[in-house]
């Protein structure tokens, strides 16, 4: 027993069967056949930060920031006629993601550096989730079927692919990832760099993040 698939017994043909994704589970969710994935509720939406430039020796740095929520569902199998018969969270239930995209319009290479991205909320600071915490999720050893191994490949595909990684942003450039954080409680109030290099200088910079309670919730 690698992972816990629990279905919910539906109550109509439209019903997804109940997901339970772990950190250290390796399973999948199934559908009865859908051509709409499910989505995880969404407690926040980001009212601001989008569009501004980053102040300093770095006004020609802009970047955009966007709040994604809880991890998207991938579809992992589908019937030949197209609708979804399972699907995985690749960044887990337990994370919310941002997009952050980096534009260099300047003329001096840009260093950034996850390493000194944090979320603050309150007094706390969070630091942005690697790859090997997604590949520890994902554990290679767990795998015992054919299926499970097209899961955890996807998945894994998924974070690899849009994970936001320490880069170097050459000017014209434009550099977007995905930051993925633990899951908090209560909505951050501030995106921090720290110490990223602008040509032969350094930075930091804090990006204030307004959220507003989604109704319904």
């Amino acid at each position: 027993m690698i992972g816990k698939s629990s279905v919910k017994k539906p109550f109509s043909l439209a019903r997804f069967g109940l997901c339970l994704l772990g950190f250290s589970f390796l399973s999948a969710c199934y559908t009865l056949g859908t051509e709409k994935l499910p989505e995880q509720a969404q407690k926040w939406s980001l009212n601001a930060c989008t569009g501004q430039a980053l102040a300093g020796d770095a006004q020609e740095i802009h970047w955009k920031l966007s709040y994604i929520g809880p991890s998207p569902a991938l579809p992992t199998a589908k019937q030949p006629w197209g609708s979804v018969t399972r699907f995985v969270y690749p960044y887990t239930e337990y994370t919310d993601l941002f997009e952050l995209e980096i534009k260099n319009d300047s003329e001096d290479p840009l260093w950034v550096n996850t390493e000194a991205i944090a979320l603050q909320q309150d007094q706390s600071q969070t630091l942005p989730l690697e790859l090997a915490f997604f590949k520890r999720a994902w554990p290679v050893g767990a795998v015992n079927d054919q299926q499970q191994l097209i899961d955890r490949s996807l998945a894994i595909a998924e974070v690899t692919r849009n994970l936001f990684y320490s880069h170097g942003v050459l000017p014209g450039e434009t550099y977007t990832g995905t930051l993925a954080f633990p899951r908090q409680q209560l909505p951050a109030t501030m995106l921090r760099l720290k110490q990223w290099k602008f040509g032969e200088s350094e930075f930091s910079q804090d990006l204030c993040l307004s959220f507003q309670p989604v109704s319904g919730t």
